[in-house]
């Protein structure tokens, strides 16, 4: 269990912000990769509250996450240290140096499918070789099994088969099938996990199904339509641009996941767990949801279907097992599909009003 209840209140779907209290601090040390990310956003309270002292690291670049940190981010209070992605291993090195964490959280990465069609070069890097780089860096500054590493795979690794739906959804015993570079290079990072595991280290790949909540970015197809129906609400908007509307996928709340992230930290042993609701629901599903909060049953003249907005290799649906999770990690999603979109759509309408 997280150290914080969340209610249907939109705001409980938050990380905490503003002062953070504390019983006491355990004197370790914890580092996240992308900790101003929607994942960062929520472990780094959590770990806090645990006793952890946490830091950060941010991309140099000029249209990187830094612009976020305005003072009223949920992060912004914890320290950061920044890092050049084509000096990565350099920079690894430093900053292991500084402050030789006791756990790694690696959560950076280019997180869109889409857009890595056409960014595959430089995704490259953030999202698969950078791994190498952390990897190779506790190896050198660390003996094995001193520090614990966390790596964020992702469903898009499986890619789907189009047309058949297992009952049981995707567990860590289906091969790999990614139909995207995000989806390859996350197995890469997935494999050179695994490969530093059998020399000793500890690494556990935790595959991450979707998750959601009120702080996912606007390019993200779940927050986009959340925020487009606030707006037509208000009447600031008229139509919603989509893709696929059939396209299915295992949607959870982020706060539970990255519960599951801490959990599979404190195992006595790495190893790989997916982390889903076992829940499919449609993009349609999901308008459904939005707009009934907004008070309108029939949606269908204010979403526009187009290609545009298609992936160029198509994954139809995608549903995960998180058995393992349950039974090793005692790791169970308590918010549920509805309740999360509803909240993500109260939460827009007030930002907009």
């Amino acid at each position: 269990m997280t150290s914080v209840e969340f209610g249907y209140d939109p705001q409980s779907l938050l990380p905490l912000v503003g002062e953070l209290h504390r019983e006491t601090a355990n004197g370790k040390q914890a580092l996240i990769t992308g900790i101003t990310g929607q994942d960062g956003s929520y472990l780094a309270p959590l770990l806090y509250l645990q006793g952890y002292d946490v830091t950060g690291l941010l991309r140099k670049h000029p249209d990187s996450s830094r612009s976020r940190r305005t003072g009223m981010h949920p992060v912004d209070q914890f320290p950061y240290a920044d890092f050049a992605i084509g000096d990565y291993a350099y920079d690894a090195f430093r900053i292991f140096d500084q402050t030789h964490p006791d756990l790694i959280f690696h959560l950076a990465a280019q997180p869109q499918v889409g857009k890595s069609f056409r960014t595959a070069g430089a995704d490259s890097h953030a999202t698969g070789l950078g791994v190498l780089n952390i990897l190779q860096a506790v190896d050198h500054f660390y003996e094995p099994g001193e520090v614990k590493v966390y790596l964020a795979g992702s469903s898009e690794q499986f890619g789907g088969v189009p047309g058949t739906i297992p009952d049981v959804g995707y567990n860590e015993q289906i091969p790999f099938n990614a139909r995207s570079p995000y989806g390859a290079y996350k197995t890469l990072a997935f494999t050179l996990g695994r490969i530093f595991r059998e020399q000793g280290m500890f690494v556990s790949n935790g595959i991450l199904f979707n998750h959601e909540s009120p702080i996912r970015g606007a390019e993200f197809v779940t927050r986009k339509i959340t925020y487009s129906v606030a707006q037509i609400a208000l009447g600031m908007q008229d139509v919603i641009e989509l893709g696929n509307l059939d396209a299915k996928r295992d949607w959870g709340f982020a706060g539970d996941y990255v519960d599951a992230m801490r959990l599979m930290m404190e195992q006595d042993k790495p190893s790989d767990y997916v982390v889903a609701t076992g829940e499919m629901h449609s993009i349609r599903d999901l308008l459904d949801i939005a707009f009934q909060q907004v008070g309108i049953e029939d949606w269908h003249n204010r979403v526009v279907s187009t290609d545009k907005h298609r992936r160029p290799v198509e994954v139809e649906w995608l549903k995960g097992n998180a058995s393992r999770a349950n039974s090793e990690l005692g790791w169970t999603p308590r918010v549920g599909f509805e309740k999360l979109i509803k909240s993500m759509v109260a939460h827009d309408l007030e930002l907009l009003s």
